[in-house]
């Protein structure tokens, strides 16, 4: 499972590296990229070229749901 405050972070910023992630999420940056990794599979973020993470459509849908409730 991914973690939703991951999601909600990248749906909140924009986009966001794995360091600066780190720095607002008590994670360990590895435990961070996994999570990342994961929500990439399931078509939840994406990562660019520059290693900077974004949420998808379907991530930031998610992520907007679960800060409704």
């Amino acid at each position: 499972m991914v973690s939703p405050e991951i999601l909600t972070f990248l749906a909140e910023w924009g986009e966001a590296t794995v360091a600066e992630l780190a720095a607002v999420v008590d994670m360990h940056e590895g435990n961070i990229r996994k999570h990342l990794c994961l929500a990439e599979a399931q078509g939840l973020a994406q990562r660019d070229e520059f290693s900077q993470w974004r949420a998808t459509a379907e991530g930031r849908r998610r992520a907007v749901t679960r800060m409704r409730i």
